[in-house]
């Protein structure tokens, strides 16, 4: 009270309050503060209107102040930030497939576990590859020839592009401007190949330096989560998430320096496993987008070749790129931070 009476005028609206008034608006402050707060505290704390203490409806605990669910409603009712091209969906050349962001975009019959399959397939010939080097007698080629190791993953792809158009009945894909453009069972099969073989090999040449690959991978498949759960496909996106915590876990210690190696079974995996979530998210052209490091560690590579076989020089001293910054001077530590910050952006830049 003596607190109260010593306050300078006007901190109470311009009057002064008698100490059991200052007493009875602070506990009327206290109880619209625990009224607030009251989902985040435990339940016996609520107080009642009337006196005393009690535990709050069963409606109220069912539905926690800001949830997940909430916040995705609330993308849902005004479009995700990857609406602006999905949108295009309701284009009238769309023909009768529905918009992406409007439901899962796949059926639930057996169409859930083709992200899974693509990363084993991929895994199986990595699988391949890796035992010849381990357990091979050294002499000659290491590991499957380039060919044969083209020749497994374009199998894996054609394929999960097949159960993709044939037994799904998914023809159709989403070009940005135009909307979604009805391909046909062969076409779709051959885009479903294309993906599966581009990042496969994309993602195995950038495995060069230590956490390169890891890292590229991890920011990839967190954006390919976003637009997952964006779309109402939450098997997807747990899938993703799945594998961004193993990227999280693994590059712990394949950091420089690295004390474990995915070999081409982890690349490969990583890479026909992306190839698919971008084919069940119908988001093929924004994969050189979020992608765009593979697409550049691969394509240092294919004019490398290219160069040497046509123009009979070299473009580059060393071919991926990462390999011809080392050549240049560049440590292994700075490479590899820098391509993670540019693979940051990539991701951010597909999802919006």
């Amino acid at each position: 009270g003596q607190l109260a009476r010593d306050l300078p005028h006007g901190i109470h609206g311009g009057r002064d309050l008698a100490p059991h008034q200052t007493a009875q608006s602070g506990i009327r402050r206290g109880q619209k503060l625990l009224r607030g707060i009251g989902p985040l505290v435990p339940q016996p704390l609520i107080p009642r209107k009337g006196g005393g203490m009690s535990f709050p409806p069963r409606q109220e605990q069912r539905e926690p102040i800001g949830g997940l669910h909430k916040a995705v409603g609330r993308f849902k009712h005004r479009g995700s930030p990857s609406q602006s091209l999905q949108n295009l969906g309701e284009h009238p050349l769309a023909g009768d497939r529905p918009a992406v962001g409007r439901q899962p975009l796949l059926p639930p019959r057996g169409g859930q576990s083709r992200d899974l399959v693509g990363f084993l397939g991929g895994a199986f010939v990595g699988v391949i590859d890796d035992c010849i080097n381990i357990f091979g007698t050294g002499r000659g080629a290491a590991g499957l020839r380039g060919p044969v190791k083209f020749a497994l993953i374009t199998g894996v792809g054609l394929a999960l592009g097949w159960f993709f158009a044939a037994k799904l009945g998914w023809t159709t894909i989403l070009v940005p401007f135009l909307g979604n453009i009805e391909v046909g069972i062969v076409g779709m099969i051959l885009i479903f190949a294309f993906a599966v073989v581009a990042t496969s090999n994309a993602v195995n040449i950038s495995d060069g330096l230590d956490g390169l690959s890891g890292g590229l991978s991890m920011m990839a498949y967190g954006a390919f989560g976003v637009i997952a759960l964006f779309q109402g496909n939450i098997m997807l996106f747990g899938f993703c998430m799945t594998v961004v915590g193993w990227l999280l876990s693994y590059i712990w210690f394949n950091v420089p320096p690295a004390r474990f190696m995915m070999g081409d079974t982890g690349s490969f995996a990583l890479g026909s496993g992306l190839g698919v979530v971008a084919m069940m998210t119908n988001s093929f052209f924004l994969l050189p987008i979020i992608g765009l490091p593979f697409v550049v560690e691969a394509g240092s590579s294919l004019i490398q070749l290219a160069s040497k076989k046509f123009l009979h020089r070299k473009i580059f001293i060393s071919a991926p790129l990462h390999h011809h910054l080392e050549a240049l001077g560049w440590g292994e530590a700075k490479i590899v931070m820098r391509f993670w910050i540019i693979a940051g952006v990539c991701a951010i830049l597909g999802i919006f």
